[in-house]
């Protein structure tokens, strides 16, 4: 993000601007809520400020305004709606605003990158790595994304409306903002999660892909680039299993389905636009007949030959070179590397599922029963044959992996390997079998399970198959609610070290698929310099990562965040390969960042083993409520007990009800004891060195810093003085206070928010969405407190869930 003024002109002002303009529209009850949201903003920060509690602050206002018990409720969710429509501004206005916001050729860009390159007279190499380089963005239904389908349209015309300063237009969308419901009734089913994300495919990533790959093709002038699969696609929903009893092969076949018709209908669409261009008599035929075999694969859903459709393309090629001077041939060229990239496909669906299902799956396998009776155990077993069938109508690529989430031990893989001969693939499945490695304990020893697999003869062979190639995911998020933030990242990195190692050793190229997160306390924070401090240790041929939620739409609303975005991660990879030819961590930093993990992970563990951390999340914080929210159409836990366990519960909700506490744990909690240990062994001179001189510590300790910026101690002080849970909050804010002022410490002269690229961004957010953290806060004391109508106080903190989370939108 380029300086404060640039912010100030392009989204503060004008924000001040068009929210003034709610005050216009004809709805009574907005006017008076946008006259009123200003004076209750001023009377929460005061009132913090002061030390009050929330229940203290909301009845104080609405005692000083003369509002009468009966109508407050009516105005809490009032302000929250408000501030929801509130936070729709901010994010249409910032994507309006992207390409001025954010140095479009500076560093990070393919542009900037290139130069390096040039300066470094190494675009032999650049060539050499761009072969086989690949980074692979894996779209996920996972539940962190609060605007329903219609408010993301509405947000995605305000900011071309906004981009034009169309002001008639503008006002007319805030209207339509007005009038439409935020809250979603019923929970999407997977396939509505999937239509909801194919619309990323369609409207972003089918142009910005193809444009990266031309710009990659000009750096050939002898046009050898053949590297098409440079960006791929992944696609979850329909496919990801895991705990979640509505996928089925039905929704799977379905899925895959979808994603081959909105791949044929944008071909059909770029076919039709073709023939209003070359308009000549030696291209219109061609043209006419791509276009009825076109018409005939969607709408008659019968087999299309990508090869024959390429061939013809490569004919238009031919005649507006020799023919037509090259006119449109850049919109030729387009469509065929669009064909290149996206095959028959669009998106590669992966299949996922836990590996305690697997087992149970394998037994009744063992047990000759075709056919289980448990819809789950059936579903698994039929899902291979599911498998054959997408790859036979999309090609291959179209649904290769199987994903084993909690991945125990080698025999979880070869139990997926077995099934699958067994079950529709044949003796040589065209499979790849992924061990999703997730907590402390599972990444300490994933090297160890996959030195036993790869000397298993049988997968060996299967190996040998597959081009020698194994992908192994490493879970972010459930690593970070595991251990913490900084033991995870450091044991992820560590794994991947160990990982690579063992896999070179038996002739075997690695592949690390990152189940990141979108903010810090999910494993996630500035993707650019997570994977540019990667060292030559680490096998960094392909970068593959989780996208879900609200990172999906701030990454990728538009094309031009969307190639920004790659570009950084593909420049990211390059880097590392070009340029990290030394491991980037000497002896001396790599004993500091062990020890920093030992100690972090030891007082992150004591926090979440005390007897009274499960009861805190469940009782003190939105936990319970997230379930509710209908926004994903996954449960919120593995297990179907109704007793509350860790081990069931999954990442989103428990991060996320941190972060709707403002706490924000898993961020940093146990980092600040970590430094301070070390502070006494070694001195803070040798942490500011390591801050100075080591690229990975200085962008895990970045990323924190980022989690402790969106932390608002303040906001729960009340719970200090609570009876049951007092004691807990206190070792939080204490640990908040020490990791803050050490972080200081560590950044020498910087203030730790000097270091956030969104520093403006999350400033005005975190003031937007204070009334609305208050106001959740006061439903959960009067629900402790019973008293009252418990349903109206379950709704308001439901309801305040959607804009504190969708507020949180650049914690990507």
């Amino acid at each position: 993000m380029r300086d404060r003024n640039s912010y100030d002109f392009l989204v503060k002002l004008k924000y001040q601007v068009y929210n003034s303009i709610f005050l216009t529209l004809h709805f009574e009850n907005i006017r008076q809520t946008g006259i009123e949201l200003p004076l209750f903003q001023e009377f929460v920060k005061s009132g913090l400020e002061q030390g009050l509690d929330p229940k203290q602050i909301i009845e104080g206002y609405f005692k000083q305004q003369g509002i009468i018990t009966g109508n407050q409720e009516g105005w809490l969710f009032r302000f929250i709606q408000y501030v929801e429509r509130q936070v729709v501004l901010i994010d249409a206005l910032e994507e309006a605003a992207f390409d001025k916001l954010n140095d479009m050729q500076g560093e990070g860009s393919l542009h900037h990158f290139l130069n390096k390159v040039s300066d470094a007279g190494k675009e032999h190499e650049l060539r050499q790595a761009l072969e086989d380089f690949r980074i692979k963005i894996v779209l996920t239904a996972h539940p962190t994304q609060f605007y329903p389908g219609n408010v993301l349209g509405i947000m995605h015309d305000l900011t071309e409306s906004f981009a034009a300063d169309n002001l008639h237009d503008i006002r007319i969308l805030l209207e339509q903002l007005g009038q439409t419901p935020f809250f979603v009734k019923e929970k999407p089913t997977p396939l509505d999660e999937a239509v909801s994300l194919g619309w990323y495919l369609e409207n972003i990533f089918y142009h910005s892909v193809p444009g990266i790959l031309r710009a990659v093709q000009e750096l050939y002038p002898d046009h050898s680039f053949e590297n098409f699969r440079l960006i791929e696609l992944g696609f979850w929903p329909g496919g990801d299993r895991d705990g979640n009893p509505h996928v089925e092969v039905e929704t799977t076949l379905k899925v895959a389905s979808r994603l081959r018709f909105l791949l044929l209908k944008q071909y059909y669409n770029d076919v039709r636009k073709l023939k209003r261009r070359l308009t000549f008599r030696t291209t219109l035929p061609l043209l006419d007949t791509m276009e009825q075999d076109l018409r005939t694969a969607l709408f008659q859903q019968s087999e299309f030959d990508l090869s024959s459709f390429q061939a013809k393309i490569g004919q238009l090629m031919l005649e507006v070179d020799e023919h037509h001077q090259g006119f449109f041939r850049d919109e030729v060229l387009d469509l065929l590397l669009k064909t290149k990239a996206f095959g028959l496909h669009f998106a590669s669906l992966d299949i996922r599922q836990d590996s305690r299902i697997i087992d149970r799956a394998y037994a009744f396998m063992k047990d000759g029963i075709a056919a289980p009776e448990d819809p789950v155990m059936k579903d698994t077993l039929e899902v291979f044959k599911t498998i054959h069938q997408i790859q036979e109508l999309n090609g291959e690529l179209a649904c290769h992996r199987f994903i084993i989430s909690n991945c125990r031990s080698a025999k979880n893989v070869l139990q997926v390997y077995d099934m699958a001969q067994d079950r529709g693939m044949g003796e040589q499945p065209k499979l790849d079998i992924v061990p999703l490695f997730e907590t402390i304990d599972d990444l300490q020893r994933a090297a160890s399970e996959m030195d036993i697999l790869y000397g298993n003869d049988l997968y060996q062979k299967h190996l040998s198959r597959r081009k020698n190639r194994q992908y192994v995911m490493l879970g972010f998020s459930d690593g970070t609610k595991d251990g913490g933030y900084f033991a995870a990242n450091w044991n992820i990195y560590k794994a991947k070290e160990q990982l690579t190692a063992i896999s070179r050793k038996h002739g075997i190229e690695v592949v690390f698929f990152d189940g990141r997160g979108g903010p810090p306390a999910r494993g996630g924070g500035n993707v650019r310099k997570y994977y540019a401090a990667q060292g030559a240790q680490i096998e960094n041929k392909e970068i593959q990562i989780t996208i879900q939620g609200q990172t999906i739409s701030s990454r990728f609303s538009s094309v031009d965040s969307a190639g920004f975005f790659l570009e950084n991660l593909l420049t990211a990879g390059l880097e590392s390969r070009l340029f990290n030819t030394q491991h980037p961590e000497d002896a001396a930093h790599d004993q500091l960042m062990h020890r920093l993990a030992e100690e972090s992970y030891k007082a992150y563990v004591q926090l979440k083993d005390r007897p009274d951390f499960t009861g805190f999340l469940e009782f003190r914080s939105p936990l319970r409520f997230f379930g509710r929210a209908n926004i994903g159409s996954r449960p919120s836990k593995r297990g179907s007990g109704s007793k509350l366990t860790l081990d069931d519960l999954r990442a989103i909700p428990f991060v996320g009800s941190w972060s709707a506490m403002k706490l924000n744990v898993p961020g940093y909690y146990g980092l600040g004891k970590a430094l301070d240990v070390l502070k006494e062994e070694v001195g803070m001179e040798t942490l500011q060195d390591l801050f100075q001189e080591s690229r990975f510590f200085e962008s895990l300790i970045s990323n924190s810093m980022q989690a402790l910026a969106k932390s608002r101690i303040e906001l729960t002080a009340y719970l200090g003085k609570d009876e049951e849970f007092g004691e807990l909050w206190r070792a939080i804010a204490e640990e908040h206070a020490r990791t803050s002022q050490l972080f200081k410490e560590i950044a020498v002269q910087e203030h730790p928010d000097v270091l956030l690229q969104s520093k403006e961004s999350i400033s005005l957010r975190e003031d937007i969405i204070l009334p609305v953290l208050v106001i959740q806060q006061y439903a959960l004391m009067q629900l402790e407190a019973s008293s009252g109508a418990p349903e109206v106080y379950e709704k308001l903190v439901i309801r305040s869930l959607y804009g504190i989370i969708n507020a949180a939108r650049n914690s990507a």
